[in-house]
């Protein structure tokens, strides 16, 4: 059956960690039309959970729950800042 697969595969990935988050568990849910749904739950290093999709997870196009990427924006601004007011001396 293609949903035991499914959870298989899942289960493999509890304990592995990509970029910044870390797979805690495998969840389960059923919609309004009885369908099994399987997804993954993940701890990420500043403490939040998130649920990935593991497509998005494995390929690496998600590696934080959001704080990595919201420091490096803030990283980058801010260097940007320190240049422009070196521009404007």
């Amino acid at each position: 059956m293609k949903t035991s697969k499914t959870l298989e595969k899942y289960e493999k990935l509890v304990g592995k960690t990509f970029g910044k988050l870390v797979v805690i568990e495998v969840t389960k849910t059923i919609s309004e039309f009885n369908k099994v749904n399987h997804g993954i739950k993940c701890l990420c290093e500043c403490g939040k959970i998130v649920t990935p999709k593991v497509s998005k997870l494995t390929g690496g196009s998600i590696v934080s729950c959001g704080c990595f990427r919201d420091r490096q924006w803030a990283k980058g601004y801010y260097a940007w800042v320190k240049n422009e007011d070196k521009r404007s001396l």
